[in-house]
């Protein structure tokens, strides 16, 4: 573990990203990031003034 993450962050390694890309760390990166961006909008919907945040079963997003 890095003391450079903050507590809850993590690395994934170069050599998985790049199996996500089907060889290629760019194409296994943009999947990752489309990936944070569906949690982050599922997540907007259950958070916020005068919501009480819920499971928003983000595994779901996860790639397979």
């Amino acid at each position: 573990r890095s003391s450079d993450l903050a507590d809850g962050e993590f690395v994934v390694p170069a050599r998985v990203v790049s199996e996500l890309g089907n060889g290629s760390t760019e194409a296994g990166a943009r999947k990752l990031y489309a990936m944070m961006d569906r949690i982050q909008a599922s997540r907007k919907h259950t958070v916020g003034k005068g919501k009480v945040a819920k499971n928003n079963r983000a595994d779901r997003y996860l790639p397979a």
